[in-house]
Formats: structure tokens, C-alpha cells, sequence
């Protein structure tokens, strides 16, 4: 069997024998053989997945073409899964795999994130970098579907967090340089004025 067809087949049985759906499973298991999905065998999956974690139905991508601006949509050719996006007609992102658990694993880093700054919005901590809510909550719905996605999701927010660190006070500063900006400051005094009244924490 191609190396596509033993990928998706091994996520099929993951996915479909953690919730008992040996049914849904033979129904994969004979286009698998054939080393591919079919793209409604994917949106299937994907909304099986989706339900463990309540997943808003507006956040899972559309299956064959746009929806609507700026929202995902999986295309299925040449032996790949795409993942693509367009903005005012135009394609702004297109990832493209042959392999099913990293295509799975893009779709749900986008549908965790969202529901994750829906939560940290409704919880806001004021003072604390919005993103250190955020990633955690993802981390926890990326581990509700899948460990090894969670542990990947940890080491890429590690990378990240090297390059760009929490910055506590970054909302603070932000609303500060908003009421200088409507009392008709410069931008290039406002960013000192900000920077002095809330400095950066260097960890």
C-alpha cells in the first residue's frame, strides 16, 4: 500500500475505533485501500472530531469551495489534501499533503484557536498577556482530540514564545496609547509615552 494509504488508514482506525464507530470505519477502510479519502469521507471525519470538543459548526472549514470571505476551505486533488483560504477572491494560503494527520492536525489548529480567543475573550484577565489564556486552552482542546497534536502545539508555542515573550502589560499599553492617540498626540511620542508608562518586562 502507498505511504497515503497507510497514513489515513492508521488515522481512520484512531479515530473511528476511539468512538466505537467500527461501522464508519469499513465504510473508510475500502476508498483507503484506494490510498485516498474521498472529500466527504474528510468533512465526516472532521465533524466527528469536531463534536468531542463542541466545536462551533461556523468554525470547521467548508468542504469544496468558499463559504464566505476569509474562511477555509478543503480542496482534494492530485493525490493531496489542500487547506486554502481566500480573501476578496483571492487565494491568501494554500498548504497542500499527501499525508492525513498532518492535514487534520492544520484544520484543527485553526477551529482550537478560535474557540480558544472566544474563551479568553469571555475570561479576560486584564494585566496578562491574552495569549498565555489562549494557548493554554488550545493546548487543552488540541489534548481532548489528540496527545501527539498537543505536544506538537507545545514545542511551536515554545519556538514562539522565543522570538516574541509574553508581554503582560501589552494590552495596558495599548489602551493607554488609544486615549493619546483621540487627545491628538504623535504616533512616534505616543510610543515613547506608552514604553515609559508601561515598560516591557525583559524575562
Amino acid at each position: 500500500m502507498a505511504q497515503i494509504g497507510f497514513t489515513a488508514q492508521n488515522y481512520a482506525i484512531r479515530v473511528t475505533e476511539r468512538q466505537g464507530d467500527l461501522a464508519l470505519y469499513a465504510i473508510f477502510r475500502k476508498n483507503l485501500l484506494m490510498n485516498h479519502l474521498s472529500l466527504l469521507q474528510i468533512k465526516n471525519l472532521v465533524r466527528k472530531k469536531a463534536m468531542l470538543i463542541s466545536a462551533p459548526n461556523n468554525y470547521l472549514p467548508s468542504f469544496g469551495k468558499p463559504t464566505y470571505d476569509a474562511h477555509p476551505h478543503i480542496e482534494l486533488n492530485n493525490q493531496k489534501y489542500h487547506y486554502v483560504i481566500l480573501e476578496r477572491g483571492k487565494e491568501s494560503e494554500r498548504r497542500s499533503t499527501p499525508d492525513l494527520e498532518e492535514f487534520f492536525y492544520w484544520i484543527f489548529k485553526a477551529i482550537t484557536w478560535s474557540m480558544a480567543v472566544d474563551f479568553e475573550l469571555s475570561n479576560r484577565i486584564i494585566g496578562e498577556d491574552c495569549r498565555r489564556m489562549i494557548f493554554q486552552k488550545q493546548s487543552e482542546l488540541l489534548g481532548a482530540l489528540d496527545q501527539n497534536w498537543q505536544r506538537r502545539f507545545g514545542s511551536e508555542t515554545a519556538q514562539l514564545l522565543q522570538q516574541f515573550p509574553f508581554d503582560d502589560v501589552a494590552g495596558l499599553r495599548a489602551s493607554y496609547s488609544g486615549r493619546l492617540r483621540k487627545k491628538g498626540f504623535a504616533e512616534s511620542t505616543i510610543e515613547k509615552l506608552a514604553f515609559r508608562k508601561f515598560p516591557k518586562v525583559v524575562p
